[in-house]
């Protein structure tokens, strides 16, 4: 095989490109941070013009440097780089799960996947991770990134049926963008309905009404399209979290509405879907043979886990049991007894600290509900709503290494909490302060706005 050949006209656009995006990040950090969301999305796309160039992860190290840059100067301008942006041990739970990745390697009967894993944790989710810590010092820059995040889900909602093609017969007849991933399609869809429902529970007004109404059949139709079962099952539970930590705030006669007014939408909306454009994957015996298939992994990680409980078989040994071939790249659908199963109890109880820390705070900002201003408890439970959506997912999609997305969701909650929680301890100090009321969380919901 000769040496790859790069397009020199492709090199120069990439270049003027990745110049004129740091210009971008640098105005508005959150776009970085959105970007590399969005890396499952955009980068197949571009590899569709740049060629191989952007093979393997050259392209999502560097977005993550975009972000990193612009979210490091923002703290800068903040005021705020001399303040952790996570508890320590939050920071020391990360680094013993990359680390074990390291130590475990040998062990390992699939050893070049295991390298591929622990390099991608290490490097590329610790930069991911890094980038929405430092952008998140307030409430104001998690609701910027809601916007940016919006605009990308109506985007790809709407060049769904536009531009999609059929390139996943063999599941069914998913479609997608080019190459992308059908399942980043279905996240930034249901992200994006998400944050539309939050902002209109939270602030209402008839043009977020209408912007809801406009985009959920777009939204439902990409799901659909892209044969996406996981959104189905999580958005309502998600969407039953969000009103209930709206309650102190809306009508439940406004919310109800709202609820069977999107139920109406999806109905109307999965009538324009057809056997062989969208039903295919949600039939019954589809969603059982799922099921089945998963609870087998299921079984058979166990039984790996059960072998060597304390410190695991190995980095990328999961994928060996469950094919027996030392060069196959595969998953058992379930992010915690994969790690456990590769990494021991140690490793499973550092991922594990990580994401309950995060649901306990993110739960508790309900606290606040009375005396929070509007903008920052939309921020609040929008940060929380994302978190859970891809918490969730990390039950059924791919292997612990590559859910990027998840881990900025959780490490976004993380910093909020910390974030607002300085800025409370601050304005307790200020001569004019306004007293807590009793059991209010340690949030400055009062007075960030």
């Amino acid at each position: 095989m000769g040496p790859m050949i790069y397009n020199p006209t492709a090199l120069v656009l990439l270049a003027v490109a990745y110049i004129l995006a740091l210009l971008v990040v640098l105005r508005w950090p959150s776009v970085g941070v959105a970007l590399v969301l969005a890396v499952p999305v955009t980068k197949s796309l571009i590899q569709m013009r740049v060629g191989p160039i952007l093979q393997d992860y050259t392209f999502d190290v560097g977005v993550a440097i975009l972000a990193i840059v612009g979210a490091l100067i923002h703290r800068l301008r903040s005021g705020t780089a001399n303040y952790a942006p996570v508890p320590v041990f939050i920071i020391i739970a990360w680094f013993v799960i990359a680390a074990l990745m390291w130590v475990m390697l040998p062990m390992s009967r699939s050893p070049d996947y295991g390298f591929k894993k622990a390099t991608i944790f290490s490097i590329y989710n610790t930069m991911a991770v890094t980038a929405v810590v430092l952008y998140v010092v307030s409430a104001h820059e998690v609701r910027a990134l809601m916007r940016v995040i919006v605009a990308i889900g109506i985007v790809v909602s709407a060049s769904m049926p536009l531009f999609g093609v059929g390139l996943y017969r063999v599941e069914g007849a998913r479609q997608t963008l080019g190459l992308v991933n059908p399942l980043a399609i279905a996240d930034f869809s249901s992200w994006a309905a998400l944050i539309l429902i939050s902002g209109l529970i939270q602030f209402g007004g008839v043009g977020r009404l209408v912007g809801l109404v406009l985009f959920a059949p777009l939204s439902i139709l990409a799901i659909f399209l892209s044969q996406t079962r996981f959104p189905l099952f999580a958005v309502p539970v998600i969407l039953l979290v969000m009103l209930w930590m709206y309650r102190h705030r809306i009508n439940f006669r406004v919310a109800s509405s709202i609820v069977i007014g999107l139920g109406a939408v999806a109905w109307v909306a999965s009538l324009l879907i057809t056997p062989t454009r969208g039903g295919d994957r949600f039939s019954t015996g589809a969603i059982q043979a799922g099921l089945d298939v998963r609870a087998q992994m299921f079984r058979m990680t166990m039984h790996g886990f059960l072998r060597s409980p304390v410190l695991g078989n190995g980095t990328g040994d999961t994928s060996f049991q469950l094919t027996g071939s030392p060069t196959e790249e595969r998953y058992p659908h379930n992010s915690l007894i994969e790690i456990a199963n590769e990494l021991g109890a140690i490793g499973a109880a550092a991922w594990l600290t990580i994401f309950i820390y995060a649901l306990v705070v993110g739960w508790r900002f309900q606290r606040v509900a009375r005396i929070a201003k509007p903008g920052t408890y939309f921020a609040l439970v929008t940060a929380y709503a994302l978190m859970l959506y891809t918490f969730m997912g990390s039950f059924k999609a791919g292997g612990y290494f590559g859910l990027a997305s998840m881990y900025m969701a959780v490490m976004m909650v993380i910093a909020l909490h910390v974030a607002l929680r300085r800025e409370l301890e601050r304005y307790r100090m200020a001569p004019t302060a306004i007293p807590v009321p009793a059991g209010g969380f340690r949030v400055a919901g009062a007075v960030t706005a």
